[in-house]
C-alpha cells in the first residue's frame, strides 16, 4: 500500500478517507485531505465501486496522484 506524501502545498499531513455514504451499488467517496483544514484545505478525491474489477488499483491510483511532485515527471 502506497504512503502518502505530506500537503503539496503546506506539508501538512494527508489522510486518506472513505466516506460513509453509501449508495446501492457500494459506490464510495475516496478522497485524501491535508489534515490542516482551516489553514490550507487542499483535497482530492473520487467515487469508486467495490464491485469495479479494478478497485484496488483506482485506490492505489489516487494515492499515486496525490503523491506527484512536479520534478517527478
Amino acid at each position: 500500500m502506497t504512503e502518502l506524501k505530506p500537503c503539496p502545498f503546506c506539508g501538512g499531513k494527508a489522510r486518506y478517507v472513505i466516506s460513509s455514504h453509501e449508495n446501492r451499488d457500494t459506490t464510495k467517496w475516496h478522497k485524501i485531505m491535508c489534515e490542516n483544514v482551516f489553514e490550507c484545505g487542499a483535497e482530492m478525491g473520487t467515487a469508486i465501486s467495490a464491485w469495479q474489477a479494478n478497485y484496488k488499483e483506482d485506490v492505489e491510483r489516487l494515492k499515486e496522484q496525490w503523491n506527484r511532485r512536479i520534478n517527478n515527471g
